[in-house]
């Protein structure tokens, strides 16, 4: 250790850190990381969130495109893996047009509307119509 003198004192070479240097060093290291934990935290909520919500939307689609391709119109609940709800339900449209009582065939309009509930309880709806030809 060298000393210099000036005046009264003595001043030593300081090649090292400080105690207190140290741990304000570890406290703003500490606050770093807390940040960047609740970021990782974050991300993994909102990663499953999307994956749920694709999930909704795929059993949603697969509900709606099956009722557009059945001869017959029905309501529908159907559980799938992971505990996802789906149910479909069908409704007739009025469209304000008087059947053509000379007409062998008529043509309605359906909405289907599929609900499917996540396992978290939020739920996501898909509507769509379908026009089908009924015999008179």
């Amino acid at each position: 250790m060298n000393l210099k003198w000036t005046g009264l004192q003595a001043q030593a070479d300081s090649t090292g850190l400080s105690l207190i240097e140290v741990v304000v060093a570890l406290a703003i290291l500490a606050t770093g990381i807390i940040g960047l934990v609740q970021v990782y935290s974050s991300s993994l909520r909102n990663t499953k969130t999307a994956d749920d919500y694709s999930k909704a939307v795929i059993y949603a689609r697969s509900l709606l495109d099956e009722e557009y391709y059945m001869p017959e119109l029905t309501d529908t609940q159907t559980e799938y893996p992971g505990g996802f709800v789906a149910e479909r339900e069908i409704e007739p449209i009025d469209t304000g047009e008087e059947d053509d009582t000379e007409a062998a065939t008529v043509l309605k309009l359906y909405e289907i509307t599929v609900k499917v509930k996540t396992p978290e309880g939020k739920e996501f709806q898909v509507t769509g119509r379908r026009t089908m030809v009924e015999k008179k």
